[in-house]
């Protein structure tokens, strides 16, 4: 009678335990579907919030982010394209959403709609031909608006075809087509020479930056003014090669251009070259030397004369000879400070021509090769810059042209002459003038 009893027992809690699960399975269940009533509830309520926007100086795209991050509404749109739609000022108070949204997109070739719980953002085609149409179709005062009357002419005729267009023929053409499209074509404008710029209207007032090369011809020639037939200084002009065509120049110059006037400053560094050849035998002239070594004297006992006798050496001294042989090329280098005015005297379209003066100081900076001194025992000398002017004043002239290669950078060929004012040497006995003549190619740029 015992099992039986225990049986029944175990029967009950066990049916007993499989309740309770079962509840607490309907109890889960519920909360389930009650959860995903309220999220589409919140959901609904989130794409009709009341919200208000205060933005300035932004994209749509931020406007939207902001949205997201303030209320919670979703909003699906392509970033990179809203960026480029920018938003000088925008303010709205306690709005609808979709108004908010709609006001944002006006004039843009997007539109909205509702998906589920969000907001979609995507380009509205029908907007986007209705705006290309407006754009395609300019009212009657726009389009008289792009006739310009003093330079058009009509002519009498209007031909009318069957298509209903009208067509003006001048340097504009307006056809206008039942489409009610309006294409303008400019025909090219042919100028005659007259109707050109000149130079003197684009180049006046004007600041320019010179860069210019140049090859010399430098004319040596030394003067004794003492003594201008003197012996040593036709010497000195026969050691040095007078004309030299090896020497250069460079030139960096800044232009002011007044009217037909210009006004330059600039530096330069100069190069002259001179070959230096001088070879020659000199020599002493030789003579004889008389030299007593002794002296006595006899008297004659007979006559009682006294006889002086003198014992005589005599000794040939021969002449002193000196070689001289010496060749090298001797350069001198100055970097100048250079100041010009220069006036234009006949202009076209492209070409100018001008002539001009200039002034300037030479500072000597280096010297190599070699010298002929005074001295008959050490006649060749190294060339230092102890035995030369540091400081030279010149002067000079130059003509030459300005051929324009663009509207900004003109083409610079000049010839012009140079001179030196004070010696070359140190040596005030033996003064060394130099003359320069020269051709300057160079480059001109206005800014």
């Amino acid at each position: 009678m015992m099992i039986p009893r225990l049986t029944q027992l175990t029967y009950n809690q066990t049916n007993r335990s499989y309740n309770r699960f079962l509840l607490r399975m309907i109890v889960v269940l519920f909360c389930a579907v009650l959860s995903s009533f309220n999220h589409d509830i919140i959901a609904q309520n989130t794409t009709n919030s009341i919200i208000s926007v205060d933005a300035k100086e932004t994209s749509v795209a931020d406007i939207f982010e902001n949205i997201y991050k303030k209320y919670n509404i979703k909003i699906a749109y392509n970033s990179s394209d809203l960026k480029k739609i920018k938003i000088d000022e925008y303010k709205a108070d306690n709005q609808h959403i979709d108004k908010i949204i709609n006001e944002l997109l006006t004039n843009t070739e997007y539109s909205f709609k509702h998906i589920g719980n969000q907001i979609v953002i995507y380009r509205d085609e029908a907007k986007k031909i209705e705006k290309k149409q407006e754009r395609e179709l300019p009212s009657r005062e726009e389009r008289l608006r792009l006739i310009v009357r003093d330079t058009i002419h009509y002519i009498d005729t209007v031909y009318l075809t069957k298509y209903e267009t009208i067509q003006k023929i001048d340097t504009l053409r307006i056809v206008v087509k039942e489409t009610d499209t309006v294409y303008i074509e400019k025909k090219p404008i042919i100028k005659t020479y007259k109707d050109l710029p000149t130079r003197k209207l684009i180049h006046n007032e004007q600041f320019s930056l010179k860069a210019s090369y140049s090859q010399q011809m430098a004319i040596l020639n030394f003067v004794n003014k003492d003594h201008p037939d003197d012996e040593f200084t036709n010497l000195l002009n026969e050691t040095i090669d007078k004309i030299s065509l090896r020497s250069f120049a460079l030139n960096i110059d800044g232009t002011y251009n007044i009217s037909d006037w210009d006004l330059s400053l600039g530096i330069s560094y100069n190069s002259y070259k001179h070959n230096f050849s001088f070879e020659r035998i000199e020599q002493d002239e030789s003579y004889i030397s008389l030299d007593t070594i002794d002296t006595y004297y006899d008297v004659d006992i007979i006559t009682l004369d006294t006889t002086y006798y003198h014992i005589i050496d005599t000794t040939f001294i021969p002449r002193n000879i000196y070689k001289y042989n010496a060749s090298s090329l001797n350069k001198v280098s100055y970097f100048g400070i250079n100041a010009a005015v220069g006036y234009t005297f006949y202009r076209n379209h492209n070409i100018a021509l001008y002539a001009k003066a200039t002034a300037g100081i030479d500072i000597l900076m280096r010297t190599k090769g070699k010298y002929l001194s005074e001295d008959a025992s050490n006649r060749i000398i190294p060339l230092e810059k102890e035995l030369l002017n540091k400081v030279k004043f010149t002067y000079g002239i130059g003509f030459g042209s300005k051929i324009a290669l663009t509207e900004q950078l003109d083409f610079i060929p000049e010839i012009y002459y140079k001179h030196y004012c004070n010696s070359l040497s140190k040596n005030h006995h033996y003064q060394t003038k130099m003359n320069v003549l020269g051709i300057k190619l160079g480059f001109s740029y206005y800014f």
